[in-house]
């Protein structure tokens, strides 16, 4: 529902992800109302394993987030690159993506896209 980019807080000098709605032609109120919850649910979550909001809003009609930049690689890229991993590295992954996860959905979000 969303893409994500990476940007720069210019005020703040730091590196943020900035999640846009996408949709082609305008957004609806009914989507805008969905991404400003979903802005309000993360903004809840005070977790290790979760990122961070820092701001939400709407510019020209577009709904963005902005959140916590993480940096590094993605399991997909890892297991590329490094090949299968060990399996106590893969529980370890496992159980903090879980625990981050139930914080999550205690704060009333659901995480469609795992």
């Amino acid at each position: 529902m969303g893409t994500v980019f990476e940007a720069e807080d210019g005020l703040l000098g730091r590196r943020v992800a900035v999640k846009v709605l996408t949709v082609y032609g305008s957004v609806s109120e009914a989507a805008a109302r969905r991404f400003e919850g979903e802005a309000r649910a993360l903004a809840r979550i005070n977790h290790p394993n979760v990122v961070g909001v820092y701001d939400a809003g709407i510019d020209e009609g577009t709904p963005y987030l902005v959140m916590e930049f993480l940096d590094g690689a993605d399991i997909s890229a890892l297991v590329r690159t490094a090949g299968p991993l060990p399996v106590a590295e893969a529980c370890r992954i496992a159980a903090d993506t879980l625990a981050g996860l139930g914080a999550a959905h205690r704060s009333g979000v659901l995480h469609r896209d795992v």
